[in-house]
């Protein structure tokens, strides 16, 4: 299973309504600081495996994933084949 599939099916897993937004409100947490970082180090090129970023930014590297699914439109570079994405790919 790729990371993208292991993000998909986390997200979409079967939660209570409490659950669910518990879960929401700590990603959106970990992802808003992941954008704080990124804007504090804007003169640096992020780069680096996928379980090194993860680390980086306080994630699971599906999670990370994820996050990277988020911003794919906006990736200067043009967009990743997110189910390609394995723990030792350079982004």
């Amino acid at each position: 299973m790729s990371l993208y599939q292991e993000w998909q099916n986390l997200a979409q897993q079967n939660r209570t309504k409490e659950e669910y937004n518990q879960y929401w409100k700590d990603y959106f947490e970990i992802e808003t600081q992941a954008y704080r970082d990124i804007l504090q180090h804007y003169e640096e090129t992020i780069e680096g495996p996928v379980s090194v970023l993860a680390d980086r930014f306080h994630m699971q590297p599906c999670v990370f994933v994820g996050f990277l699914d988020g911003i794919n439109s906006s990736l200067k570079n043009g967009e990743l084949d997110l189910d390609t994405i394995e723990e030792d790919t350079t982004v």
